[in-house]
């Protein structure tokens, strides 16, 4: 026992200092010394205690299989509540110290933050490294594999500069213990590669990626899992680096060696698919995202199970896709489901419960309701404030459409109160060029402009044009989105000629790097038509509206909400162009197109039912 409570002898590998633990340990055991229980409090409910003449191991076994098995069904719940009843026992028969109860906490604290309590998490793991940093020492690999889940939850509990921070040393730490190759090493350089990129700088996020992608292949081989499941962060990173394309690419070859590597129905290939849905959407071709997530949705159901938490993740994104796609009423009616179903299965309060509650908001706003996405998102942000923290990004996320909704609504005011307000808030916790802190101050000019005028939005997004140049690059989307809503400003102050001037060049820009069939390089088509027809053009108006409403019938569909909108803007240049029988013909099938696709008493359909009756008006 001297010996057992000098915890371990100096000199061994670590691993062999555990194995020398247990083998001390249970020598005592057999000599009778049991130690002082570590947790007085009643065993939770279903836990029976050992007795006397029982192995610890008859008692325990049961119980952590069972937390085992909820985990790798992902019931994190369930695997809370049999990892609770397990730590109970390891800790009254063994003591708080014992590896086996440290290795208990572990699972625990990281089981807790899956089952949607990141805060817990934190709390329990930061305990459980001061305790192993104590009992086996700061460079065991026990204490280094909690330090590294720690940092996980720090995250995600909304604090990625945490994360990053303590997966600098982390990493470092692995290096001097195990090794630069070894595959923990490699696995802490892997995740704080993910957190700088969720820190705000996905461009060092990829750099880093392709970094530890190349020495997972010499270390581990091309076809081990570790490095496939980095390929496919690395394929993420990419889309967020604002290239989809790569993305793309990256993910269909992916998706090709996890089928022969892993098998086809093996979750990671199926979640390899999933993303390679999403970025064909973000990509520029929505449908294409759709009819690929309704296939991995499906053998999701079929292999995982409805309730799996990779089913329902798929779900909740078809359903935006459904949105993107031109049918926001469709993505209402499946976010409406999914959230009843995340309810049920994860808990209310679940971040991605919040997740879906959050998209159902959008989507009734953009369905035509923006008085009900306001009273959703209200409720939503006030639960995420209480679950998550006020500066969680999910949280901030959540205020910033907020405010979007208020300004829809009639209440442009409101909107420009509350983002700069958020802008602020983001300064603080992000960074003031964190690509969120930017997107709330393009959004911010919109709304200032109708409170104060189109000069006011002019002014603010030449500066916001110049900060994202510097920030993300001029070629980055979100730099010529800003771009173009400075065209639109400038226009809207009167001066057609600056307007048309960056609009041409955008366009231009657009097609190089989204390509022509992009969404939003059709929209800025769309506008340098409406700008050539006021110039004094509107046979180009007309030419230009024509062609791109091919375009967009081809991309998005004949009754995407984009498409009608150009089908409206060609029916109104035909008529300045003196043909009044064609104009009318066209918003005829306009009118009827959007009373099937976005309901009678939708603003857009009221806005093509009076020029039709102007226009019929003016005939009679």
């Amino acid at each position: 026992m001297e010996e057992l409570a000098g915890r371990v002898p100096t000199g061994l590998e670590p691993r062999e200092e555990v194995k020398r633990f247990h083998t001390l340990w249970e020598a005592a055991a057999a000599e009778g010394f049991a130690p002082e229980p570590a947790l007085p409090s009643e065993a939770p409910e279903g836990v029976r205690e050992p007795p006397a003449s029982a192995p610890p191991e008859d008692v325990f076994r049961p119980m952590r299989l069972a937390a085992e098995a909820a985990e790798k069904r992902r019931d994190f719940q369930e695997a809370v509540r049999q990892g609770t009843k397990a730590l109970h026992a390891y800790s009254s028969s063994l003591g708080r110290d014992h590896p086996q109860t440290l290795a208990s906490r572990n699972h625990l604290g990281h089981w807790l933050g899956r089952a949607g309590d990141p805060t817990a998490a934190v709390a329990m793991l930061t305990d459980l490294v001061e305790d192993q940093r104590r009992v086996l020492g700061p460079d065991h690999p026990d204490t280094l594999s909690s330090l590294h889940r720690l940092t996980e939850w720090r995250g995600e509990a909304g604090d990625p500069a945490a994360a990053v921070a303590m997966l600098t040393d982390l990493v470092e730490d692995r290096k001097r213990v195990l090794g630069p190759d070894h595959p923990d090493t490699l696995d802490s350089r892997h995740d704080l590669a993910h957190w700088r990129g969720e820190a705000g700088d996905p461009t060092t996020a990829v750099a880093m990626f392709t970094e530890v992608v190349e020495d997972q292949r010499r270390a581990l081989s091309p076809d081990h899992p570790l490095t496939l499941h980095s390929r496919s962060h690395l394929a993420d990173w990419l889309g967020k680096a604002r290239d989809p394309a790569a993305a793309v690419a990256m993910l269909t070859d992916l998706v090709e060696d996890q089928k022969r590597v892993l098998g086809p129905d093996h979750p990671d290939t199926l979640g390899s698919r999933h993303d390679l849905a999403h970025w064909r959407g973000e990509a520029g071709d929505p449908a294409a995202a759709v009819a690929m997530m309704t296939e991995v949705l499906e053998d999701q159901r079929r292999v995982l199970s409805p309730d799996h938490r990779d089913t329902m993740r798929s779900g909740h994104d078809l359903a935006n896709w459904l949105g993107y796609a031109g049918d926001p009423a469709a993505a209402v009616a499946m976010l409406t489901e999914l959230v009843e179903d995340r309810e049920r299965v994860l808990s209310p309060n679940h971040p991605h419960t919040l997740d879906s509650r959050h998209d159902l908001a959008h989507w009734r706003g953009e369905a035509g309701d923006p008085a009900a996405a306001v009273a959703m998102l209200t409720e939503v942000l006030e639960d995420q404030r209480r679950v998550l923290s006020p500066d969680h990004r999910d949280t901030m996320r959540s205020r910033h459409d907020l405010a979007h909704w208020r300004g829809e609504a009639g209440d442009p005011a409101a909107a420009v109160a509350m983002l700069t307000e958020l802008v602020e808030d983001q300064r603080r916790v992000l960074s003031p060029d964190h690509p969120d802190t930017l997107g709330s101050r393009h959004d911010l000019a919109h709304w200032r402009a109708e409170t104060l005028g189109p000069a006011a939005a002019a002014a603010m997004l030449l500066d916001l044009v110049e900060d994202r140049k510097r920030v993300l690059g001029a070629d980055h989307p979100d730099t010529l989105g800003s771009r173009h809503d400075l065209a639109y400003w400038l226009d809207e102050t009167g001066d057609l000629d600056a307007a048309l001037a960056i609009m041409s060049d955008l366009v231009e820009d657009r097609k190089r790097v989204l390509g022509p069939d992009h969404p939003d390089t059709l929209c800025s088509r769309h506008f340098l038509a409406e700008w050539l027809g006021k110039a004094g053009d509107p046979a180009a108006a007309v030419a230009m509206l024509t062609e791109l409403v091919e375009d967009r019938k081809g991309v998005l569909g004949a009754v995407h909400s984009d498409t009608l909108g150009s089908r409206h803007d060609l029916a109104c240049w035909l008529d300045e162009s003196g043909d009044r029988a064609a104009a009318v013909a066209m918003m005829t099938e306009v009118v009827e197109d959007r009373k099937r696709v976005q309901g009678p008493d939708h603003p857009d359909t009221g806005a093509s039912q009076a020029w039709l009756r102007r226009w019929r008006g003016k005939a009679d």
